[in-house]
């Protein structure tokens, strides 16, 4: 990838690499062990020198919480209760790091039950689109389907008014997008 991104790569030499290409590297390369974090800051910073802009801030964002420790983690975490603070495309960005199997450990053991825990004082505190945000962007990444199926049903089950009719709309589609995720596993098996 770094050799593509560097223009040195053989079999693509006939190709430009794009601006839009060449960030989705960056990203990759950051979610990549092989290289140190400080190698990625050197590669995001040698790039950005010619390539600045919206795009390469928002990146820088994806990038930072690709190699977060857990303490950054949690400071990103937080930022998602602030409505005001935060845009919805900042914390987008954010979400695509931090919500990123290269902390599949920690996501899973600390911020699964979290974030469940949480969407349902979110769902009065945050604008409806930050909440929306919130359940959407943060949906666990593990394939412990009927698990993360129980867990929105517990919150459909909490989330009342009818303000949160849309919300509780775009919970069941997700809810019914799972299940369909599970029932595809369960054709698809070895065995089957």
């Amino acid at each position: 990838m770094k050799d593509w991104l560097d223009g040195v790569y053989t079999p693509l030499l006939k190709y430009t690499i794009t601006e839009s290409q060449a960030w989705e590297v960056i990203k990759i390369i950051f979610a990549s062990s092989l290289w140190t974090t400080n190698q990625k800051n050197t590669i995001f910073g040698d790039f950005q020198l010619t390539h600045v802009g919206v795009v390469a801030d928002l990146t820088h964002i994806t990038c930072q919480n690709l190699v977060a420790d857990p303490s950054e983690l949690e400071t990103t975490y937080t930022t998602y209760f602030k409505k005001e603070d935060y845009s919805i495309t900042v914390k987008t960005y954010a979400a695509l790091g931090w919500n990123n199997s290269v902390h599949s450990d920690l996501l899973l053991t600390e911020y699964k039950p979290r974030i469940f825990a949480d969407m349902i004082d979110l769902s009065n505190q945050l604008s409806s689109e930050h909440f929306m945000f919130f359940y959407t962007n943060l949906q666990p990444i593990d394939d412990k389907l009927q698990d993360t199926i129980d867990l929105y049903k517990q919150v459909l089950s909490q989330l009342t008014g009818s303000d949160k009719l849309g919300h509780i709309n775009n919970i069941k589609k997700i809810i019914s997008e799972l299940e369909n995720r599970s029932n595809l596993y369960l054709i698809n098996a070895p065995g089957k």
